[in-house]
């Protein structure tokens, strides 16, 4: 039997000797995952780039930097840095050589990504002088050109004018339909191009915890569950939630709150000042 696309067995990222995120389990059969409020270096981690503390991710089975070695996952990365007088063309032919493909292989790939993400018309000039959208589609050119079969994908829509937003998202996710792809965000409309095509999505509390998992729909319709991180007594909090009727999951400074019916977030606030707990 096959291993499962994607796992995360109790991973911990540290960045700059800070732990970032940690206790990080998931199964993920893809081949399209949301994964919404993760922190950056996850990302990092997915393409292979970013050392792991402890624990594993198995991206098809192998870590996913003996997947970049190999050539299945690549990254789009949000403003990467660009050699100075690169082009659209330029970087993506260049990210297929340095995956391994020979130069007409390049050249090969870099045109079709560059048709799939509509570039033609930029495709000679300096990556500076591009608007915004224009760049990060380059980005993600760059990353389709290399041939991988999973494309880790870091937000290209902050920032972005709604129009341009839209526009991007469009082409983003049809240039992107024949590879599997991991895209990294803090928010996920389920009516956005990437909303439309993810098979699954998982919800990532401030510690790094999973505090949701399930097809982008399913979590919408979970409105009123919250992961929280506090300063103060977290067990005082959830029992004063729990005396309201709420599903309360705490650990250490964290916790996972489902709203009842009758409880807003401002009774969750007035809750937690009652038991002298700030929210952060």
């Amino acid at each position: 039997m096959p291993a499962p696309w994607l796992i995360a067995d109790n991973v911990r990222l540290d960045d700059r000797g800070t732990v970032v995120a940690e206790s990080i389990a998931f199964t993920s059969e893809g081949p399209h995952l949301a994964v919404i409020g993760g922190p950056s270096i996850l990302g990092r981690a997915l393409c292979g780039t970013a050392a792991i503390v402890r624990g594993s991710l198995r991206l098809r089975g192998k870590s996913p930097h003996a997947a970049l070695l190999a050539g299945e996952v690549a990254c789009a990365a949000l403003d990467p840095r660009f050699p100075e007088g690169w082009s659209p063309r330029t970087l993506a032919v260049w990210s297929a050589r340095l995956a391994g493909a020979s130069r007409v292989r390049a050249k090969a790939s870099a045109e079709q990504a560059l048709v799939k993400l509509q570039l033609q018309a930029f495709a000679n000039r300096p990556l500076p002088s591009l608007p915004l959208a224009a760049r990060r589609a380059a980005t993600l050119a760059a990353a389709l050109s290399t041939g991988a079969s999973t494309i880790v994908v870091d937000d290209p829509f902050v920032g972005l004018p709604d129009d341009a937003s839209r526009t991007l998202g469009r082409v983003a996710s049809a240039a992107l339909d024949d590879v599997a792809w991991i895209y990294l965000t803090g928010h996920l409309s389920i009516a956005s191009a990437f909303g439309v095509r993810a098979d699954d999505a998982l919800v990532m509390g401030p510690g790094g915890g999973v505090v949701a998992q399930g097809a982008p729909a399913e979590i919408a319709a979970k409105e009123r569950l919250y992961a929280l991180r506090v300063a103060g007594p977290a067990q005082a909090l959830a029992a004063r939630a729990r005396e309201r009727g709420a599903t309360v999951e705490a650990k250490d400074r964290e916790l996972r709150v489902e709203l009842a019916d009758n409880m807003t977030t401002t009774d969750l606030f007035s809750l937690a000042a009652e038991a002298s707990v700030t929210i952060i």
